[in-house]
Protein backbone atom coordinates (compact mmCIF):
# COMPACT_ATOMS: atom_id res chain seq x y z
CA UNK A 1 0.00 0.00 0.00
CA UNK A 2 2.47 2.31 1.24
CA UNK A 3 4.81 1.95 -2.60
CA UNK A 4 1.65 2.22 -4.48
CA UNK A 5 -0.47 4.90 -2.68
CA UNK A 6 1.37 8.10 -3.60
CA UNK A 7 2.03 6.88 -7.27
CA UNK A 8 -1.98 6.48 -7.38
CA UNK A 9 -2.84 9.73 -5.97
CA UNK A 10 -0.82 11.82 -8.70
CA UNK A 11 -1.96 9.65 -11.44
CA UNK A 12 -5.70 10.28 -10.19
CA UNK A 13 -4.20 13.95 -10.39
CA UNK A 14 -3.75 14.05 -13.58
CA UNK A 15 -6.20 11.89 -15.32
CA UNK A 16 -8.47 14.37 -13.80
CA UNK A 17 -6.86 17.02 -14.24
CA UNK A 18 -7.01 18.41 -10.53
CA UNK A 19 -3.87 20.33 -8.93
CA UNK A 20 -3.48 19.24 -5.55
CA UNK A 21 -3.28 23.10 -4.57
CA UNK A 22 -7.08 22.95 -5.50
CA UNK A 23 -8.02 20.30 -2.61
CA UNK A 24 -10.27 21.82 -0.02
CA UNK A 25 -10.40 18.75 2.03
CA UNK A 26 -8.98 15.08 2.23
CA UNK A 27 -11.85 12.37 3.25
CA UNK A 28 -10.91 9.27 4.46
CA UNK A 29 -12.30 5.69 5.78
CA UNK A 30 -11.52 5.54 9.15
CA UNK A 31 -12.73 1.59 9.37
CA UNK A 32 -13.47 -1.03 10.82
CA UNK A 33 -11.01 -2.85 8.52
CA UNK A 34 -7.39 -4.62 8.56
CA UNK A 35 -5.41 -2.69 10.37
CA UNK A 36 -2.26 -2.31 8.00
CA UNK A 37 -4.55 -0.83 5.65
CA UNK A 38 -6.55 1.84 7.43
CA UNK A 39 -3.04 2.71 9.35
CA UNK A 40 -1.48 3.46 5.64
CA UNK A 41 -4.67 5.28 4.45
CA UNK A 42 -5.31 7.39 7.54
CA UNK A 43 -1.42 8.52 8.03
CA UNK A 44 -1.15 9.64 4.28
CA UNK A 45 -4.48 11.08 4.21
CA UNK A 46 -3.28 12.91 7.25
CA UNK A 47 -0.23 13.96 5.74
CA UNK A 48 -1.52 15.08 2.99
CA UNK A 49 -3.99 17.15 4.71
CA UNK A 50 -1.53 18.45 6.61
CA UNK A 51 0.64 19.44 3.59
CA UNK A 52 -1.85 21.07 1.58
CA UNK A 53 -3.39 22.55 5.18
CA UNK A 54 -6.70 21.49 4.68
CA UNK A 55 -9.47 19.73 7.00
CA UNK A 56 -10.25 16.24 6.79
CA UNK A 57 -13.53 13.75 7.03
CA UNK A 58 -13.50 10.51 8.23
CA UNK A 59 -15.91 7.91 7.20
CA UNK A 60 -16.61 4.97 8.46
CA UNK A 61 -16.27 1.88 6.04
CA UNK A 62 -19.68 0.30 7.52
CA UNK A 63 -21.44 3.36 6.31
CA UNK A 64 -19.38 3.37 3.21
CA UNK A 65 -20.73 -0.61 2.42
CA UNK A 66 -24.14 0.46 3.47
CA UNK A 67 -24.56 3.94 1.00
CA UNK A 68 -25.04 2.30 -2.31
CA UNK A 69 -27.41 -0.20 -1.42
CA UNK A 70 -29.82 2.99 -0.18
CA UNK A 71 -32.42 1.73 -2.66
CA UNK A 72 -33.31 -1.41 -0.86
CA UNK A 73 -36.91 -1.55 1.67
CA UNK A 74 -34.78 -4.39 3.12
CA UNK A 75 -32.95 -3.50 6.12
CA UNK A 76 -29.06 -2.83 5.34
CA UNK A 77 -26.32 -4.92 7.07
CA UNK A 78 -22.98 -4.57 6.00
CA UNK A 79 -20.23 -7.21 7.27
CA UNK A 80 -16.61 -6.30 7.50
CA UNK A 81 -14.27 -10.09 8.25
CA UNK A 82 -12.06 -9.39 11.41
CA UNK A 83 -10.51 -11.66 11.37
CA UNK A 84 -9.89 -14.55 14.07
CA UNK A 85 -13.38 -15.56 13.83
CA UNK A 86 -15.08 -12.59 14.20
CA UNK A 87 -17.04 -9.46 11.93
CA UNK A 88 -18.03 -6.27 12.30
CA UNK A 89 -21.49 -4.97 11.79
CA UNK A 90 -24.11 -2.30 11.96
CA UNK A 91 -27.40 -2.19 10.83
CA UNK A 92 -28.87 0.82 8.17
CA UNK A 93 -32.23 1.70 6.98
CA UNK A 94 -33.07 3.72 3.70
CA UNK A 95 -34.07 7.22 4.26
CA UNK A 96 -34.56 10.05 2.02
CA UNK A 97 -31.17 10.81 0.16
CA UNK A 98 -29.28 7.91 1.26
CA UNK A 99 -29.10 5.20 4.59
CA UNK A 100 -29.67 5.97 8.90
CA UNK A 101 -27.88 3.97 10.45
CA UNK A 102 -30.09 2.03 13.46
CA UNK A 103 -27.79 0.42 15.70
CA UNK A 104 -23.95 1.08 16.88
CA UNK A 105 -21.00 -0.41 15.33
CA UNK A 106 -20.61 -3.59 16.47
CA UNK A 107 -17.93 -6.59 16.91
CA UNK A 108 -18.72 -9.84 17.66
CA UNK A 109 -19.17 -13.27 16.29
CA UNK A 110 -21.34 -14.49 13.24
CA UNK A 111 -23.06 -16.29 15.66
CA UNK A 112 -24.16 -12.87 17.23
CA UNK A 113 -25.41 -11.27 14.33
CA UNK A 114 -27.09 -14.25 13.26
CA UNK A 115 -29.24 -14.69 16.58
CA UNK A 116 -29.75 -10.87 15.83
CA UNK A 117 -30.91 -11.72 12.49
CA UNK A 118 -33.53 -14.52 13.38
CA UNK A 119 -34.78 -12.07 16.38
CA UNK A 120 -35.54 -9.12 14.34
CA UNK A 121 -37.28 -11.62 11.71
CA UNK A 122 -36.69 -8.57 8.76
CA UNK A 123 -36.05 -8.91 5.15
CA UNK A 124 -32.57 -7.81 5.28
CA UNK A 125 -29.69 -7.90 2.90
CA UNK A 126 -25.96 -8.53 3.46
CA UNK A 127 -23.06 -6.76 2.50
CA UNK A 128 -19.54 -6.92 2.75
CA UNK A 129 -16.47 -9.17 2.86
CA UNK A 130 -17.51 -10.30 6.20
CA UNK A 131 -20.51 -11.81 4.35
CA UNK A 132 -18.30 -13.97 1.85
CA UNK A 133 -16.27 -15.00 4.64
CA UNK A 134 -18.98 -16.94 6.14
CA UNK A 135 -21.38 -17.32 3.77
CA UNK A 136 -22.59 -20.87 4.72
CA UNK A 137 -23.70 -19.52 8.01
CA UNK A 138 -25.32 -16.71 6.48
CA UNK A 139 -26.74 -18.81 3.94
CA UNK A 140 -29.04 -20.92 6.36
CA UNK A 141 -30.83 -17.53 7.37
CA UNK A 142 -34.44 -16.98 6.21
CA UNK A 143 -35.49 -13.79 4.61
CA UNK A 144 -31.77 -12.69 4.66
CA UNK A 145 -30.33 -11.77 0.46
CA UNK A 146 -26.81 -11.77 0.16
CA UNK A 147 -25.37 -9.32 -1.50
CA UNK A 148 -23.07 -9.89 -4.44
CA UNK A 149 -19.13 -9.42 -4.81
CA UNK A 150 -19.53 -6.12 -6.04
CA UNK A 151 -21.02 -5.39 -2.87
CA UNK A 152 -17.94 -6.43 -1.07
CA UNK A 153 -15.71 -3.61 -0.29
CA UNK A 154 -16.46 0.22 0.25
CA UNK A 155 -16.07 2.15 -2.64
CA UNK A 156 -14.42 5.22 -2.83
CA UNK A 157 -17.55 6.97 -5.04
CA UNK A 158 -19.72 6.80 -1.67
CA UNK A 159 -16.17 8.36 0.03
CA UNK A 160 -17.17 11.19 -2.27
CA UNK A 161 -20.37 10.97 -2.06
CA UNK A 162 -21.13 11.01 1.59
CA UNK A 163 -18.12 13.13 2.55
CA UNK A 164 -19.36 16.23 -0.15
CA UNK A 165 -22.53 16.95 2.15
CA UNK A 166 -20.02 16.61 5.38
CA UNK A 167 -17.84 19.38 3.88
CA UNK A 168 -20.64 21.52 3.12
CA UNK A 169 -21.14 21.13 6.35
CA UNK A 170 -18.04 21.90 7.55
CA UNK A 171 -18.16 18.58 9.37
CA UNK A 172 -14.25 18.58 9.45
CA UNK A 173 -11.45 16.43 11.82
CA UNK A 174 -8.54 17.95 12.25
CA UNK A 175 -5.71 16.07 10.77
CA UNK A 176 -4.04 15.88 14.20
CA UNK A 177 -7.17 13.93 15.66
Amino acid sequence: HTEILTPAIEFMCQQTRVDLGQVSCVAVDVGPGLFTGLRVGVASAKALASALRVPMIGLSSLDLLAYPMRWTNRLIVPVIDAKRGEIFWSRYRQVAGGVQRLSDYQVGRPEDLIADLMASNEESLLVGDGVSRYAEEFSELDRVEIGTVGSAFPSAASLVELAQPKALREEFIQPSE
